[in-house]
């Protein structure tokens, strides 16, 4: 679930350009680690180990972005940004844990709703 604040930095009857700021809130349900061993380059033995996870994973996203409005209330964006992950020990080890943060981009459909 998340949540931000955007900035307008220049709100034109067109054209807009905006900072943001979200904090993202991600629960996991499972975690699945497969353990595959090899022999002669056949596969010998796989094993599959199920958990529950526990807790939250909290993310930051910083970014900047354009705009271009159709009418009073639907406009297409374009947005460019940072996104970090909050490490904590009820997250399994994943890419995230390896490293925190990464490039984030994002277009879409925006539809005000007043």
């Amino acid at each position: 679930m998340p949540l931000g604040l955007r900035f307008n930095v220049i709100d034109g009857r067109r054209a807009g350009f905006f900072a943001s700021q979200s904090f993202i809130f991600e629960k996991g349900i499972s975690s699945r680690v497969t353990s595959s061993t090899y022999h002669s380059g056949l596969l010998n033995e796989s094993a599959n180990r199920h958990e529950s996870i526990s807790g939250f994973q909290i993310s930051s996203l910083t970014g900047l972005g354009g705009e271009l409005k159709f009418s009073g209330t639907m406009s297409i964006y374009g947005m460019a940004g940072m996104q970090c992950f909050f490490m904590n020990k009820s997250q399994p080890y994943n890419i995230r844990s390896a490293r925190i943060a990464w490039p984030s981009f994002q277009a879409g459909i925006r539809i005000k709703i007043r």
